[in-house]
């Protein structure tokens, strides 16, 4: 498992009272704004007037006639604060409700979904109050379709133009980390002999020669990075750093290795050079990167709260978001866990780890 922070639920819980005064025209009390559907992905910044700190602003936000929900996360180099809120919208302003906590954002949105105005967040150390902007990203349409279901996590996946590897918690019949292949339909075709140290459970990617593998689980260094045979299973190791949390792939076009990675409480986009070396790096709006998978021409970015795919491309770039296939908004124990392309489709699997057992899905992703 991804040792992320999970959507802060009772220890940190929120109330908010949002008002987005639309731009374009005007509207009867109790109905949306007129034209303006703000549903989507929203990257921002929050500045503080108390403190001088600046904060980066992710908002996956839903809005179906008056009724608003939200996946908020929040963080600066300091903190993080994400969890899930919902409310009504009436007369321009949604108020959004849990218990513990106050945080309100006020402020007008524009025709060209672009947004800006003033917050304040209070808890039991006092009042942080400030100003934030927000832009809303292009969304991408995304068509899921069930390939296969397999016992035991799936964090990390990779395709080396026959085989898809897989690896995760009770993935592959063991009973700590698994690391096997498999046919594409989900079909174990074995194990490497040997297999590497740690089994591969943090990221996979696959240069046309090796794979790469990176560390998971909790307490572990992710900066270690396994190359290893397909052929035959031997290993090597290189160390990436600084980093937590890497995500790995190929640049099949530059012969580049890419990875996305989060250190600390930042996530960054950087080329791997030949030696292991990071040589180029851009800072990245989303907050705790899983995986990465490259299609032939961009990369796909799998975040874990909000859970969001993002299209970049090759500088780091943001060039859309999309939803992840079916999770249940309410099961804490599921994850977009990780990804990978096989040539024709981008796959996204989605893992649950409960008492009853560890599974994952692995779905085709296709742009419509």
């Amino acid at each position: 498992m991804h040792a992320l922070s999970k959507p802060l639920r009772g220890r940190c819980a929120i109330s908010a009272a949002v008002a987005l005064l639309a731009a374009c025209g005007s509207s009867s009390p109790g109905s949306a704004p007129p034209g303006i559907d703000a549903t989507g992905t929203w990257f921002g910044t929050l500045q503080s007037t108390s403190t001088a700190e600046t904060a980066s602003l992710v908002l996956d936000l839903k809005q179906q006639g008056a009724a608003v929900s939200v996946k908020m996360e929040i963080w600066s180099g300091t903190f993080n604060i994400g969890m899930p809120m919902s409310g009504q919208m009436s007369a321009f302003t949604v108020t959004l409700r849990d218990q513990d906590a106050l945080v309100t954002f006020s402020g007008v949105v524009g025709p060209d979904f672009t947004a800006s105005g003033e917050y304040t967040l209070s808890s039991d150390t006092g009042t942080n109050r400030g100003t934030w902007t927000a832009h809303r990203i292009p969304s991408i349409a995304m068509v899921s379709q069930q390939r296969f279901s397999m016992t035991g996590e799936a964090t990390a996946m990779t395709f080396d133009g026959t085989d898809l590897w897989v690896s995760g918690y009770g993935a592959c019949g063991a009973t700590y980390v698994g690391f096997c292949k498999m046919k594409p339909d989900g079909t174990y075709s074995g194990v490497p002999s040997p297999s590497p140290p740690d089994a591969c459970g943090g990221s996979m990617a696959y240069d046309g020669a090796h794979l790469w593998c990176t560390r998971g689980g909790a307490g572990v260094s992710t900066r270690d990075v396994y190359l290893v045979s397909p052929a035959d299973g031997s290993t090597s190791s290189q160390t990436l750093g600084p980093a937590d949390h890497l995500a790995v792939a190929f640049d099949s076009q530059s012969r580049t290795m890419r990875c996305a990675y989060q250190w600390p409480l930042r996530s960054r986009f950087s080329a791997i050079g030949d030696t292991g070396a990071v040589t180029t790096t851009v800072d990245l709006p989303i907050y705790s990167p899983v995986s990465l998978a490259w299609d032939g021409s961009a990369f796909w970015l799998a975040d874990w709260y909000p859970p969001k795919l993002y299209k970049l491309d090759q500088n780091g770039n943001v060039l859309g978001a999309a939803d992840p296939p079916p999770m249940d908004p309410a099961d804490y124990s599921q994850t977009l866990s990780a990804l990978a392309y096989d040539g024709s489709h981008l796959l996204a699997a989605v893992s649950t780890s409960n008492p009853s057992g560890n599974r994952a899905v692995v779905y085709n992703m296709t742009p419509q």
